[in-house]
């Protein structure tokens, strides 16, 4: 019901009865939450530059055109990475997050003479959670004329596995276990349109191939799955393939 990992709803219970548990944190366990909070820090960053800057006004601007209201950029913590060269990376270390870190995750890269410069630039922001809401990855989509990729993702890490995250599942497990039904698209655009039109169970894979991790994830909020691939001939061979 609260969408929180076996561990946490143990740790809540144990506390309701007044049981006292040692919560030890693996090494492991530790990266993986001091990476998080990098990627919570980066996102926090984006959103700012989105509603706070001459560059923001333009991408407001070209989301609203799109039917993406500040309730919806909210919603879904979209943000804007600025034209800036390590904007990120100056922000990111003055909150004491390191510079190894921030490579490791896809944020930042080394180019030529060892400078730092950010991967993402000029990019509407989405970010990625998990299924427990911790922001694990982002997907940046261009928003001027550019012959760039429509969209660049953060690399695979500790914290980000491509065939393990479904966007938007942390905010729509609970409406689905509610009407016992999830509907799954190919995109994240695709789960916004649906969440304008009132259907807030929807998650996307993010044009990834449906994998049995996916499946383990959904199967565990509701049996019943709506496949919403796109209409064209490469989402109904993915449709017919998924649905087996």
């Amino acid at each position: 019901y609260e969408n929180i990992s076996i561990d946490q709803a143990t740790i809540k219970l144990a506390k309701r009865l007044g049981m006292e548990i040692k919560n030890e944190v693996s090494k492991e366990e530790e990266k993986k939450q001091r990476l998080e909070n990098v990627m919570n820090e980066a996102a926090n960053f984006y959103s700012f530059y989105l509603k706070n800057s001459e560059e923001g006004i333009a991408a407001l601007k070209y989301l609203h055109n799109r039917g993406i209201t500040d309730e919806i950029i909210d919603k879904f913590r979209i943000g804007l990475a600025p034209n800036l060269t390590d904007g990120l990376y100056q922000f990111l270390t003055k909150k004491g997050c390191s510079e190894l870190d921030q490579i490791e995750l896809g944020l930042i890269k080394q180019g030529e003479n060892n400078r730092i410069h950010d991967v993402f630039r000029i990019r509407i922001m989405f970010p990625l959670a998990s299924s427990t809401g911790k922001i694990v990855g982002f997907s940046g989509r261009i928003y001027t004329e550019s012959s760039q990729a429509k969209y660049i993702n953060s690399i695979e890490s500790v914290i980000f596995r491509k065939g393990e995250v479904l966007y938007n599942m942390h905010n729509a497990a609970l409406p689905a276990r509610q009407m016992d039904k999830i509907y799954l698209f190919e995109g994240f655009m695709d789960v916004i349109a649906a969440y304008r039109a009132g259907i807030k169970n929807g998650v996307a894979t993010m044009g990834t191939a449906l994998t049995k991790e996916h499946i383990q994830t959904l199967l565990s909020v509701t049996n019943n799955i709506v496949l919403c691939f796109d209409g064209d001939e490469a989402g109904i061979k993915a449709m017919r393939r998924s649905a087996k």
